[in-house]
């Protein structure tokens, strides 16, 4: 029988749920709420502390499984979906390799991601994404470690829950649901378009925290892909209420004209709670979805812990393979063995007819070896030409963009940093246009601006060159 542990992670605590598959359903043995004032700790006693109470949990529920299942929160993630135009699924993970840093505050090598291709669409696949930074992923997964738990799946906690929702039956084509979750200092909204987790959101609890709601639900709203008839929110589920009161956020949603529930429902799912109180299950709920990743087949499957640290669900998992290997290889023998008795008469006619092959097949594997050589090459200077955009093609857009009363005198480039000068009727408008560049950014004057010939304004500009290296 299968068994898991979900942990939820949030800012002020962490919430355990373990998991145990029976005969009869889905049996939760245990479930904890640990508070935690900061991660990482800022004190090695607060991390003991922490530790300590940790380890008795284990201890207690006599906690032993392989599947250590971790919910991240939305802070520390970003989860997006692109489009990728490839014509073969093993070209997504090249392509979106340079996709993934115009969307990073960061360089992507401090960063872990993983992807899910949800279909196929006009050509290019719709793929699902999720990246975080290194450091926060392996500081947690240390901390853990030192409490003798290795984690096998670090997961985002919104696709845990729209997984548990799907098994649910809670999803349909035509629902679109909202997600809310109240800390301490801030409120968080994640938006499920059919199933699918299609944008995050976190605004500060600034005191008005009811009109935020209302603002943050109408945003949610807004990032549903539909024609702007059919933009609305059929479920409003609020997660944590925090310092609010669940009947005022109800009382905005019921304005809004949405439907509210105030726990995860997922009553149609047959989970046994074995005598647990009800106010443990209701804060062990997210926990207890991110479990159901360890014991059930979900729809996304997004793991954010790198393959060097991944390790075996099972001992099953790992020797089934071996056994299906076996087997193929000996119905494969006893295959040839057969077809090598019943034509062993032509067997000679075969030898020669490979003699007289093997030097074009030969030729054939020096010309595969020598395009495999080219494309290592032709990979590495698509890769320089990414990380350092061409000059030409920047040269290009700025002859393009900008309008026909300006003229460049001057172009220099050094570090990816450019300087332009030259003659404009108004210099002063030329700003916003080349923010909507798509190769610059950080764009400002250096100097002032000067009259020259024929009254037009004498300007030098500066800006950073989108996607080349520092330094």
């Amino acid at each position: 029988m299968r068994t898991a542990l979900g942990i939820e992670i949030r800012k002020d605590v962490w919430n355990l749920s373990y998991l145990r598959k029976t005969v009869s359903g889905v049996r939760i043995e245990g479930c904890i709420s640990m508070p935690v004032s900061s991660f990482p700790f800022k004190s090695p006693e607060a991390e003991k502390e922490f530790l300590d109470e940790l380890k008795k949990f284990v201890l207690e529920t006599g906690l032993k499984t392989e599947e250590i299942i971790v919910g991240l929160p939305t802070e520390v993630v970003i989860y997006k979906t692109l489009k990728i135009p490839a014509a073969r699924k093993t070209d997504i993970r090249q392509i979106l390799s340079f996709e993934i840093e115009r969307h990073l505050p960061f360089y992507i090598e401090d960063a872990y991601y993983d992807y899910q291709i949800l279909r196929k669409e006009d050509g290019a696949f719709i793929v699902l994404i999720a990246i975080s930074k290194k450091a926060i992923l392996d500081n947690l997964y240390g901390l853990l470690e030192k409490a003798m738990l290795r984690p096998t799946s670090f997961e985002v906690a919104p696709f845990s829950i729209a997984n548990a929702l799907s098994s649910a039956n809670e999803i349909s084509q035509s629902r679109n649901i909202a997600m809310l979750t109240v800390g301490p200092k801030e409120i968080g909204i994640d938006t499920l378009q059919t199933g699918i987790p299609i944008s995050s959101r976190t605004f500060p609890l600034d005191g008005h925290g009811i009109n935020q709601i209302e603002k943050g639900l109408k945003l949610s709203t807004l990032s549903l892909d539909l024609p702007p008839a059919e933009k609305r929110l059929d479920k409003v589920i609020i997660l944590s209420s925090g310092n609010l009161k669940s009947e005022d956020v109800k009382t905005v949603t019921k304005k809004m004209g949405i439907s509210a529930f105030t726990e995860l429902p997922l009553g149609k799912m047959k989970i046994l709670t074995n005598g647990i109180q009800p106010e443990s299950l209701n804060s062990a709920s997210i926990a207890t979805c991110i479990a159901l990743s360890g014991i059930e087949k979900q729809g996304i499957h997004i793991n954010l812990i790198p393959p060097s640290h991944r390790i075996a669900a099972s001992r099953l998992e790992k020797t089934m393979p071996l056994i299906l290997t076996a087997l193929i290889i000996f119905l494969g023998i006893v295959s040839i063995l057969s077809i090598v008795i019943k034509e062993r008469i032509n067997l000679s006619k075969i030898n020669n007819k490979l003699e007289e092959i093997r030097p074009a097949l030969e030729e054939v594997y020096a010309i595969n070896q020598k395009l495999t050589d080219i494309e290592g090459k032709l990979n590495s200077i698509i890769g320089i030409k990414l990380q350092h955009p061409s000059k030409l093609d920047m040269m290009v857009e700025l002859a393009t963009i900008l309008p026909p009363d300006t003229w460049l005198t001057n172009l220099e480039y050094s570090k990816g940093v450019v300087h332009i000068g030259g003659f404009s009727s108004s210099a002063s408008s030329l700003l916003p246009i080349l923010e909507a560049s798509r190769h610059l950014e950080n764009v400002e004057f250096v100097g002032p601006i000067t009259t020259g010939i024929e009254g037009k304004e004498k300007f030098r500009i500066k800006a950073k060159i989108k996607g080349a290296k520092r330094g």
